[in-house]
């Protein structure tokens, strides 16, 4: 019996390596249909150029009255843009004409921000012939969404800036999809994706810590089944 109770603690150990032990990565992605090729700018290869996403917003009362999501054409898209309904001003409640909104490839003005860049730096703006676009305060933000050339860890997260005299800021990002992340659009300026590279050196030593962790339970768990062993052969089960 003494000699069970001692399997069972070998039972026990295994099960705590496996609970620490990294999750495993699925083999199967599931059925999709996907992406193409990132496209760069500047353009790379031979094949078609990276497009704009823009969208034209109709104005009543010197606000947009209507919320619509504007695309670029890639499949899947590598910018898209959502323009809540009343999010943008004109410069008096009578001015008329459409609000156009873009979101277009750009090359990017140094300096970059930090990190390793994980996008195409996409420059968004808002024009009408009644004037400056003003983004209220007072209502639901835009929110621009960006496509990652890979999704390597650590995951990008989203700078911006209003124009490229001012620093790049961190925003807020979320993962909205595999290697699609959004973030609330502050207005007009540039946006990108980049991984920092102090980040990266983070990441890479929480894992160095954590397969420390897994052999140190390998090795204690060779050692309970060494010691079981030797027990067992010295004393013979009374039972």
């Amino acid at each position: 019996m003494r000699q069970r109770h001692r399997w069972a603690a070998v039972a026990g150990l295994l099960t705590l390596g496996a609970l620490l032990a990294p999750a495993a990565v699925p083999l199967y992605d599931g059925v999709g249909f996907p992406d193409e090729p990132y496209r760069f700018v500047p353009h790379r290869g031979s094949g078609p150029a990276a497009t704009a996403a823009t969208v034209r917003l109709k104005v009543k009362g010197g606000l947009n009255s209507g919320g619509l999501l504007a695309n670029s054409a890639e499949l899947g898209p590598q910018v898209s843009v959502y323009a809540p309904p009343q999010a943008f001003q004109l410069p008096s409640a009578s001015a008329a004409g459409d609000i156009t909104l873009t979101a277009r490839p750009v090359p990017l003005t140094p300096p970059a921000p930090p990190g390793q860049l994980q996008s195409n730096v996409y420059e968004l703006a808002l024009t009408s012939p009644s004037g400056a676009v003003i983004v209220r305060s007072d209502a639901q933000q835009p929110g621009i969404t960006l496509r990652a050339v890979s999704t390597k860890e650590p995951l990008p997260v989203m700078y911006f800036r209003a124009s490229p005299d001012q620093r790049w800021q961190q925003l807020e990002t979320r993962q909205v999809g595999r290697d699609i992340f959004n973030a609330a659009a502050p207005g007009p300026g540039d946006y990108v994706l980049s991984r920092a590279a102090a980040a990266a050196r983070s990441d890479s030593g929480g894992n160095r810590g954590l397969f420390v962790l897994v052999g140190l339970v390998v090795l204690l768990v060779v050692g309970v089944v060494v010691g079981v062993r030797v027990l067992s052969s010295r004393r013979p089960d009374a039972a």
